[in-house]
């Protein structure tokens, strides 16, 4: 009975509670406090008439809701006191919403190669079934998605204008007569040079050198990262961009070296995006590379800019080292200071084989590089070195995976940052050791060098090992410019502008022999030398001693 009492009690205390709060919930006036307003996402604050009035991307207004519902376009939240602020909600373009819209400005079918037609068709059927990026997820939770996707992505303006002028610093000399150019991902055989290639080597695009590949070559087109499943916890994000890819690209740069040919000179893939001032054109550079039995190649992949500053890029490179092959991969990015570049890699590598992988990240306003490398066979081989230069407020970020898979195999991968400004990077790399994969020999290493305090590096290298025979190392270290190497360069008569370059530039030069281009290595030197220039101006103007290595 005492029981029963206390039961009907509460309830009839519960709905004298709800009843007597009815009345103030719908008659209830939303007010936004200054200091819950400045930890909101806000984009922008300024002070009117003794009030705050923010402006906030539309999907991030989920702390403010009225009676009728959450806050729309247009409407405003105004409360009454000496704290009461005025915000307005702005329109935004939802990630959904950005992909949707990249659909509906792809190029068209019309006039594109058959093989082309095809696998875009197959594109628009995955594309439904992959979750689009968003902070929530693992892979994407370091990014700044509602900066990645605040512009409506555009279908590129005609490109015949591009010059082989405007191409001529992408152009090196290393690669003269072996260079294909794409431009919005369209070969362009006018501004290519292949007279150097040898006959017996296919290079060029689908378009021009399709009935030369195989169907084994041809169906590496169907090889997309994580399109057929993966694991939330450690995939790389890829899916999503891979089926837009898919739907979306209009041609592709082929490269097949046959079994026994082992070519001398380095070749060249150019991929160049048209940029414009106001909206974002946006283009899906493609590359397949298949190496034959014994083949070797040094290739040259590099991306960059012509024209204005914005435009977004939605890449994907797939390649396969058949048994006992060598690829050595230099991939340069050099676009523009205002251009969003995404790209992914996967790479197989069959027994004996080996791929050198070098990376230089250089433009962008956000970029992000992908690369996704298994070892398949017994003895095979993988080198990973990437290095990435930031200023002001750019955003790079380089996420590895490097799989074991069979025993015998080795793996190296080294990694440098140099960071200024108010930039990010974040490196995640991680190597996984299946358990078949005896006798594992892998090294990985972060190092990150800060040039100012207000630099960000975010750093996770990671080892999932299930073999119980391996010898596999990992770590990272992040530092300034070492005060006595500094001293001691001085005193040697350096100026202190030069002996930051000079040690700058020896933190990355270690790895001088592993580029395959020197003439590419000339851009990163450039690169450096304008980093350390801007850090050395930014902190002679400085009210506050904010450069730590100054």
């Amino acid at each position: 009975r005492k029981s029963l009492i206390g039961l009907h009690m509460g309830r009839w205390i519960a709905v004298t509670l709800v009843a007597a709060w009815l009345p103030h919930a719908l008659a209830w006036t939303p007010v936004v406090r200054p200091t819950a307003l400045r930890r909101a996402p806000v984009a922008e604050v300024s002070h009117v008439a003794g009030k705050e009035e923010a402006t906030l991307p539309r999907g991030r207004l989920f702390a403010l809701r009225a009676s009728s519902g959450p806050v729309t376009d247009t409407d405003e939240a105004v409360g009454g006191g000496e704290e009461a602020v005025a915000v307005t909600a702005q329109a935004g373009v939802s990630v959904s919403a950005w992909f949707e819209a990249a659909l509906e400005a792809a190029v068209p079918d019309t006039g594109l190669p058959p093989q082309v037609v095809e696998k875009r068709s197959e594109g628009k059927t995955l594309l439904p079934d992959h979750n689009v990026p968003q902070r929530k997820q693992e892979a994407w939770r370091f990014n700044n998605i509602q900066t990645m996707f605040a512009i409506e992505p555009s279908t590129p303006a005609d490109s015949s204008s591009v010059s082989s002028d405007a191409l001529a610093p992408y152009m090196y000399a290393e690669t003269a007569g072996a260079t294909a150019v794409f431009v919005d991902g369209v070969f362009r055989p006018e501004l290519s040079d292949l007279g150097s290639v040898p006959d017996n080597v296919v290079f060029g695009a689908v378009s021009s050198v399709g009935d030369r590949l195989s169907e084994t070559h041809l169906g590496m087109l169907d090889e997309l990262p994580e399109v057929k499943g993966s694991d939330h916890r450690t995939n790389q994000g890829a899916a999503a961009f891979a089926a837009l890819n898919q739907a979306c690209f209009v041609d592709s740069a082929c490269i097949y070296v046959p079994d026994g040919v082992q070519v001398e000179q380095p070749v060249e893939v150019l991929f160049v995006s048209t940029a414009s001032t106001s909206a974002r054109p946006t283009s899906y550079p493609r590359a397949i590379i298949a190496m034959g039995k014994d083949a070797e190649l040094s290739l040259v992949q590099s991306y960059a800019t012509v024209g204005g500053d914005k435009h977004f890029t939605n890449g994907l490179t797939v390649v396969a080292i058949d048994e006992n092959a060598k690829l050595d991969h230099f991939y340069v990015q050099d676009v523009a200071a205002g251009a969003t570049h995404y790209d992914a890699l996967i790479a197989n590598v069959s027994s004996g084989g080996e791929h050198k992988f070098c990376t230089t990240l250089l433009g962008g306003e956000q970029s992000r590089l992908n690369c996704d490398v298994h070892l398949n066979g017994d003895g095979a081989r993988a080198e990973v070195v990437s290095v990435l230069v930031t200023d002001n407020r750019q955003m790079a970020d380089f996420h590895s995976s490097i799989s074991h898979h069979v025993e015998n195999t080795t793996s190296f991968q080294q990694q440098r940052n140099i960071l200024g400004g108010r930039s990010d990077v974040v490196f995640r790399g991680r190597i996984k050791v299946d358990q078949e994969a005896q006798n594992t020999d892998s090294e990985q290493l972060c190092r990150s060098l800060l040039l100012t305090d207000r630099a960000k590096i975010t750093v996770m290298p990671s080892l999932e090992i299930i073999a119980d025979q391996v010898v596999c190392t990992h770590g990272a270290t992040v530092a300034d410019l070492s005060a006595d190497e500094l001293f001691y360069l001085q005193s040697r008569g350096l100026t202190p502008e030069l002996a930051r370059a000079l040690l700058t530039k020896g933190f990355v030069r270690e790895f001088a022999d592993r580029f395959t281009c020197k003439d590419a290595l000339g851009q990163l030197d450039d690169k450096i030398e304008k980093l350390v220039k801007e850090v050395r101006n930014k902190a002679n103007k400085s009210k506050y001693n904010t450069y730590t290595s100054v």
